[in-house]
Order: C-alpha cells, then sequence, then structure tokens
C-alpha cells in the first residue's frame, strides 16, 4: 500500500512495535532509551502544542539543532498538522541563517540550546514573520520571548485532551502531492535556494531507497551527519525508522568512535 506521507511511514512502526527503543541519546556519558510509543506521543502532544500556539497549515517552521530526538519530532509534528520544515544547518553564522529565515518567510523555529539562540537574537529585528522560538534546552534572553519544548508539550497534552481526534484527522487531510519542507541548497553559486519537496518525492525515496538497504528492526543506526541535510534525514532516520530500526545519536561530530 502507498503510504501517503512520511509521517504515516513512522506510525507503522509506533502502532507495530511500541515498546521498542526508537532513539537512544547520551545523558551524562550513557546512552538511555525512547521508545517508539513515547515518540508518537510527543509527536501528538508537539502537533497539538503547535496548534494551539497558533501554527497554521502552511506556515513553515526551521530548525536549528544538531541532531536529537527532538529534531525528528518536530519534523513530523510539522507534517502532521500540514505545516513545512526548514531545516538550517547548526553551524551556519547569523547572517546565512538570517537569509533562509527570511526567504522562506519562517513564522517559528525550534533552537538546540543558547549558542544557537545567541545567533537568533542577532538577526531577530530583521526576521518580520519570526512569532514564536521554541528551546529544546533551556536557554535565556533579556529580549526574546522563549517557549521551551516542555512547556509547548504540556500545552499540547491539554489541546489533545480537549480535541481527541485531532491527530487522526489532521493526518488523514494531508495530500501525497502537499509540499513539506523547504531545504535550502548549499551547492548552488550565488545565494541558496529553497527547495519544494514533497510528501510523495519523500514516501517513494524511502520504499525504494530501503529496498536497496535490506534494514532489519534489529538493527542501530549512528546519527552523526546533519540532519538538515536529506541525506542523513531520508537514508540515516526515515528509513530506519520506516522498518522499525534504532537510531542513536552522536554526542557530537568528534564522538563518533566513542558513541559506536
Amino acid at each position: 500500500i502507498m503510504e501517503k506521507s512520511v509521517v504515516h511511514l513512522v506510525f507503522n512502526p509506533i502502532e507495530k512495535c511500541p515498546d521498542k527503543e526508537a532513539f537512544l541519546y547520551k545523558v551524562n556519558g550513557e546512552y538511555s532509551g525512547i521508545t517508539y510509543r513515547e515518540v508518537g506521543q510527543n509527536i501528538e502532544r508537539l502537533a497539538a502544542g503547535l496548534i494551539a500556539y497558533g501554527i497554521n497549515p502552511g506556515d513553515r517552521i526551521a530548525i536549528l539543532s544538531y541532531n536529537r530526538p527532538e529534531w525528528p519530532v518536530s519534523d513530523f509534528a510539522a507534517f502532521a498538522i500540514h505545516a513545512m520544515t526548514v531545516p538550517v544547518y547548526h553551524t551556519l553564522p547569523p547572517a546565512q541563517i538570517k537569509y533562509i529565515l527570511k526567504d522562506a518567510g519562517v513564522r517559528a523555529i525550534f533552537v538546540e540550546d543558547q549558542a544557537q539562540l545567541d545567533k537568533i537574537e542577532e538577526i531577530r529585528e530583521e526576521c518580520p514573520d519570526l512569532a514564536f522560538i521554541f528551546t529544546f534546552s533551556p536557554c535565556r534572553s533579556e529580549n526574546l520571548a522563549l517557549i521551551s519544548w516542555e512547556t509547548v508539550i504540556n500545552r499540547g497534552k491539554e489541546y489533545a485532551t480537549e480535541h481527541p481526534g485531532f491527530l487522526k484527522e489532521s493526518m488523514e487531510a494531508i495530500e501525497p502531492d502537499d509540499t513539506c519542507s523547504l531545504v535550502y541548497t548549499s551547492g548552488t553559486t550565488g545565494p541558496p535556494k529553497g527547495v519544494m519537496l514533497h510528501h510523495k518525492g519523500f514516501v517513494i525515496d524511502i520504499i525504494n531507497s530501503e529496498g536497496v538497504f535490506g534494514l532489519y528492526p534489529e538493527d542501530i543506526f549512528l546519527s552523526f551527519l546533519p540532519l538538515s541535510h536529506l541525506y542523513e534525514r531520508l537514508g540515516g532516520h526515515w528509513c530506519p525508522l520506516y522498518r522499525g530500526a534504532t537510531i542513536a545519536y552522536a554526542e557530537d561530530i568528534t564522538t563518533v568512535i566513542d558513541d559506536i
């Protein structure tokens, strides 16, 4: 059966193997796990939280972070409510981030930590569309209104309780040809171009790629290539998740050997 969206593909293992570990991430040097069920709950709560804050279908949501479990959850939650994600490479300087946020008309952004927030602080005045700043880690700012991950998830819990069928309805209304992500090229001459990508193309790529990889649910992937690039997002995340495998996150690009 042809799945109609990327978010439908990830909900297959959430339903079939809810107790299996989907993500592993480091806490104080030790790997800790998140099950597929928890990933599904977080996608639902985040999607609900975004709606509660006033994110609309078609809104562009940027993600400025190195790889961690919140990254794909944010990606899928945006897909589920018909928003578009705009991945931003986490090493970019403020001026290049500003170009992408302005060009895409980004309305909300997820930032990883204080270092990334400081970049947004520098360019905030010049990004008139940017209304919401969500933070994965605790951050502080004198001038910006920040919404923490816990805050938006808790807001989403309330919304989901009041609107129990919202996620299913929203996902059922996704059209395969809907643009779901704007990915800015790094390899073109001149300023980066935002490439409009849709669910159908992604789903075909996931299914065909997995057919070549031959992945197993027992496989464990180490994620260290940046998720802002489609190679890692599609090959290193969506294909393993489609098969119900496990993704472990490297702490940093320099710690890969230890993480393996």
